[in-house]
């Protein structure tokens, strides 16, 4: 555990994801969750306009 957390302190970036990922997986997240579906929905459409070769819409 004690090299686990050693590696996390290298990589402060990951270190930040996953404390990012735990506040969201708290209570937070039901507040959140229409954000997270649009931001969610956004991506794919990203995505999808990006594959096809079509303008990316504003959000």
């Amino acid at each position: 555990m004690t090299q686990m957390r050693w590696k996390m302190s290298r990589m402060p970036g990951l270190l930040r994801l996953l404390e990012g990922y735990r506040l969201y997986s708290s209570a937070t997240v039901v507040e959140e969750l229409p954000r997270v579906k649009q931001m969610w929905l956004y991506l794919k459409l990203v995505v999808r306009s990006a594959y096809v070769g079509a303008p990316v819409p504003d959000l």
